[in-house]
């Protein structure tokens, strides 16, 4: 009888106490840079299957979603495509310093969906430039005032010597991914986007890869917030795993 009773308490205790999976799940909150939009998307769906937790991704530039954390000081992981806008809510109290990794790299390109050259030297890239892109022409670049792309493009340009002679010609975007819309639909005669951004649409394809030491390496810093779960540590734990590696590595990222 003891045992039948002890039996149907256990019982009645996992229906009132569901498993320790479904009790953990949280609503994580990640913030994170617009060029990682379908790499990151694909990581959390998985994380999301395996987890439970729910998974809610804002994507933007590095920048507006480092001025939206400063406003609302709410969520979990912050994934920069630079150090600086880490180092800036870092400073303001918004971030674990001790928390930030790099999760991936990238590279810098010049893309067309019109052209149909490619150059290997800095030359050859200018005559192309001097070619194609004449007063009324306009080049695509996200915002080198504070959109790390734009701010890339920029130091590369001037590496090259060619910044001032184009940076009239610049069609200023909010984010990376809205200069890769300029240039997908053949607005513009091309653009400065990342290399991992060709992965997106297959009408898009490079014309010039920046030298590497043309411009400050580009490195994705992720971190914990400061009211982040200890779900979302977690998280930030997987960016560097295995499985979120062959990912990122899958949609063009370099490994960190």
């Amino acid at each position: 009888m003891l045992n039948r009773f002890v039996a149907i308490l256990l019982a009645s205790l996992v229906c009132v106490f569901p498993a320790s999976n479904a009790m953990a799940a949280e609503r994580l909150v990640i913030y994170a840079a617009s060029s990682l939009t379908d790499a990151l998307t694909e990581i959390a769906d998985a994380y999301e299957a395996e987890s439970e937790h729910q998974m809610v991704l804002s994507f933007a530039s590095s920048s507006a979603l480092a001025r939206q954390v400063e406003s609302v000081p709410l969520g979990d992981v912050y994934i920069s495509a630079n150090d600086d806008w880490i180092d800036y809510l870092a400073s303001g109290g918004y971030l674990v310093p001790s928390s930030v990794r790099t999760v991936a790299r990238n590279r810098l390109v010049f893309a067309s969906s019109v052209l149909t050259e490619s150059a290997e030297t800095k030359e050859e890239f200018t005559q192309i430039l001097d070619h194609h892109l004449g007063p009324d022409d306009r080049m695509a670049l996200a915002d080198p005032a504070h959109v790390p792309a734009g701010i890339y493009g920029e130091q590369a340009m001037a590496f090259l010597g060619l910044w001032d002679s184009y940076k009239g010609r610049a069609a200023v975007t909010d984010n990376v991914r809205a200069a890769l819309a300029l240039i997908e639909r053949g607005e513009v005669v091309g653009g400065i986007v990342y290399e991992s951004d060709l992965r997106v649409v297959e009408t898009v394809q490079p014309v010039f890869i920046f030298p590497q030491e043309s411009h400050e390496p580009i490195r994705y810093s992720a971190g914990a917030l400061a009211n982040a779960h200890p779900a979302g540590e977690q998280f930030l734990d997987h960016l560097t795993t295995e499985p979120a590696q062959k990912i990122l590595q899958s949609h063009g990222f370099i490994a960190p």
